[in-house]
């Protein structure tokens, strides 16, 4: 029975019901789906990193030769009387317990036709090259760092000095610009070259 006067709810049609929401679904779900392909996308197409130390091949012949391979000018080997570190395997030197090898090198070789050369150090006995991929050497991490981003032609496009804990981030940062081939890492207190740290694309 029905009161005079009383509220009575509205009706709503059952299909237009179903159609307002079931747009509104299907436009969740695309919104959704988007998200979720540009994600998987992204992490198929992650920008990782390798860094690269110094040839192997010219590491065996300055030892053999006790010759700069790239200037002919002579190696000098001494006990190491700092950290170094060694360009091959990218550790630091035991001070007073290893020898090294003092030589010319040119880091743009192979990059730039301008040349470059400068001093730097490796251990006088074989040692194994660094090799690892997506890893910064843990030997290198606490040293005094400058990353220096080069694009084409040796313009420096970007400079980082990072704090230990923010080397990742600091390589993350020069590689997101888009005309960067490669960075150096240089020793902030000497200015010498230390190894190379290129894009390495991996497929997730």
């Amino acid at each position: 029975m029905e009161l005079p006067g009383a509220w009575k709810p509205k009706r709503t049609s059952t299909s237009n019901l179903k159609a307002s929401c079931g747009v509104y679904e299907v436009r969740r779900l695309s919104s959704l789906s988007a998200v979720m392909l540009l994600a998987s996308l992204e992490e198929e197409q992650m920008t990782g990193f390798r860094t690269v130390p110094v040839d192997p091949a010219i590491c065996d012949q300055v030892r053999s030769t006790l010759k700069s391979p790239q200037y002919g000018h002579p190696a000098h080997v001494e006990p190491a009387a700092g950290y170094g570190p060694c360009r091959a395997c990218l550790k630091q030197f035991r001070v007073g317990q290893e020898e090294r090898i003092l030589f010319t090198y040119n880091p743009f070789a192979g990059l730039d036709a301008y040349p470059s050369p400068g001093p730097i150090f490796i251990h006088a006995d074989a040692c194994e090259s660094f090799s690892q991929v997506e890893k910064f050497p843990d030997e290198l991490r606490n040293l005094p760092l400058t990353l220096e981003a080069y694009g084409d032609d040796r313009q420096i496009l970007g400079r980082e000095r990072p704090n230990a804990d923010q080397i990742e981030a600091a390589i993350q940062r020069c590689f997101e610009i888009s005309a960067v081939r490669y960075i150096h890492v240089r020793n902030t207190e000497a200015g010498c070259f230390i190894a190379r740290v290129e894009r390495h694309e991996q497929v997730l």
